[in-house]
């Protein structure tokens, strides 16, 4: 065969495939398709089972295919297949790739609805059969999936919060406003009773007093949204960029599982950027946000960037800001 019409890699059923290797081996990397299940399609489509993976035409590959979704119509029998007699539907089918997962995590539901014994170990973390009934037998915990990926995906986290930092340090927190800002503060003391009592009968100077604080909280809190609003969009912008480009980087597989199954408003969150994921299965991009708040808080720590506590404490009432701006 020539040169140019061998293909190296097939991308089949969402899985690479080898082309180098036999087709009788190839076909294996599919999940859900072992050596005898991938001879009889292969006989089933009249291959030789000695050709090469990257040898076959695009119609002899679309007739395997076709053998692997209707196994029943090329008269392959029932007691060959992986799934028999489904709950659901009662019929018979050769589950691959992702279909797999699918089905998996239905039973696994169902088992717990129903609070059958199997589906309530799954539920609670332990192996579902009394498979190592020993103090060895406790509950699954955090785990991560690929740990190659994870000083990547904590390296892109870091690199990018130290970025944002750096922004906001040159645009913000480097500024002689800012450091007027923060020194007014540190002078600052909340209003208390007695001020309040001041401004309706009292002394002169406590009148003063009170006017002042009244017109540093007005200044102070236009001052403080600014610096909300530029850090918040700072943040969102990273995470806009983060959110298309950590799957490219990373890939779209999950990172890991959690020992629990999250809320569903939570999993908005943990799944950022996963298909077809187990409940407790996080992404690459939650390990993404976990490393953006936790070098911000060291950031602001370590360097002394940032509002101090007594300028994030204060809450100015934003309704009066933005009438008096």
């Amino acid at each position: 065969m020539a040169p140019d019409s061998f293909t190296h890699i097939l991308r089949v059923l969402n899985t690479n495939v080898n082309g180098k290797e036999k087709i009788l081996y190839a076909l294996t990397a599919i999940r859900g398709m072992g050596r005898r299940f991938s001879t009889i399609c292969c006989k089933k489509a009249e291959i030789d089972l000695r050709k090469r993976a990257g040898e076959l035409s695009a119609e002899e590959l679309e007739a395997v295919m076709n053998i692997v979704a209707n196994p029943r119509s090329y008269k392959i029998p029932d007691w060959f297949l992986n799934r028999q007699k489904d709950v659901k539907d009662g019929k018979y089918s050769q589950l691959v790739s992702s279909q797999l997962d699918t089905k998996l995590r239905e039973d696994l539901e169902r088992l717990k609805k129903i609070r059958n014994h199997r589906g309530l170990r799954h539920y609670w973390g332990f192996t579902s059969l009394y498979c190592d009934a020993t103090m060895h037998n406790r509950p699954r915990k955090f785990r991560i999936s690929d740990p190659c990926e994870l000083p990547g995906v904590i390296g892109y986290g870091f690199a990018t919060a130290i970025l944002a930092e750096l922004v906001g340090y040159l645009l913000i927190y480097r500024t002689a406003s800012f450091k007027r800002l923060k020194k007014d503060f540190e002078k600052y003391e909340p209003p208390s009773k007695a001020d309040g009592e001041g401004e309706s009968g009292g002394s002169s100077g406590k009148k003063k007093d009170a006017a002042k604080k009244k017109t540093f909280e007005a200044e102070a809190g236009r001052k403080m949204a600014v610096i909300q609003i530029v850090t918040g969009i700072l943040t969102f912008a990273t995470m806009i960029v983060s959110i298309n480009i950590v799957p490219k980087m990373f890939g779209k597989a999950p990172a890991g599982v959690l020992p629990f199954e999250p809320p569903s408003f939570i999993r908005k969150i943990t799944q950022r950027g996963l298909e077809d994921a187990a409940p407790n299965e996080f992404s690459p991009f939650f390990i993404f946000m976990l490393c953006q708040g936790s070098v911000k808080v060291l950031v602001t720590k370590m360097f002394g960037w940032g509002p101090t506590r007594k300028m994030s404490m204060f809450k100015p009432d934003m309704e009066k800001v933005f009438k008096t701006a």
